[in-house]
């Protein structure tokens, strides 16, 4: 045998039971006192767990609203500058005119000055907002790339990916509108 086990004293030998059931009891207490903010810090661990996969399940079903350019175009939008080139934008005072986008791919616009409204179709995805236009003298499809940033829309006219129209507004800038 190793000496360090000759040499150990047995802790059981000669002790009654009353001792045993003592000895046993103070091992229970200690291994509780021990394991007891184990348990709780497993148990604070799982809440955290928990609860971290909630936040994350609503803050993706809150982004899937916020992400469909639909739901994130919808309402009353005033037009407050325009310009041929996103360095070259000029503020526009408001006039009363402004555009309302409705979630069945209609949208219309309304001018003060004669109080009509002109209602129009477009369809939208994550880059582009296309209209379309049936009037005689604007008959066809004009497809704007748009950027929905700090509460402004921002248009910029695109045909096949290339600018259409020279020395004319191309780029447009809206803010909502209650």
């Amino acid at each position: 045998m190793h000496e360090r086990t000759k040499n150990r004293k047995c802790l059981w030998k000669n002790k009654s039971s009353k001792d045993l059931v003592k000895v046993a009891s103070n091992l229970r207490e200690r291994r509780e006192l021990f394991f007891k903010p184990l348990i709780l810090n497993r148990m604070k661990i799982k809440i955290l767990k928990i609860a971290a996969i909630v936040l994350l399940l609503a803050g993706s079903f809150y982004s899937c609203n916020k992400n469909d350019p639909v739901e994130a175009i919808l309402g009353k939008w005033e037009l407050i500058a325009q310009g041929t080139a996103e360095n070259a934008m000029i503020t526009v005072e408001p006039n009363g005119v402004y555009i309302e986008f409705f979630s069945e791919g209609i949208y219309r616009v309304y001018y003060p000055e004669p109080d009509e409204f002109h209602y129009r179709s477009y369809t939208i995805d994550k880059k582009f907002i296309c209209y379309n236009y049936e009037k005689s003298y604007e008959q066809g499809r004009y497809d704007y790339r748009y950027n929905i940033s700090k509460g402004q829309l921002k248009m910029t006219y695109y045909q096949g990916l290339r600018l259409m129209i020279a020395n004319q507004p191309n780029v447009f800038i809206y803010q909502p509108i209650n």
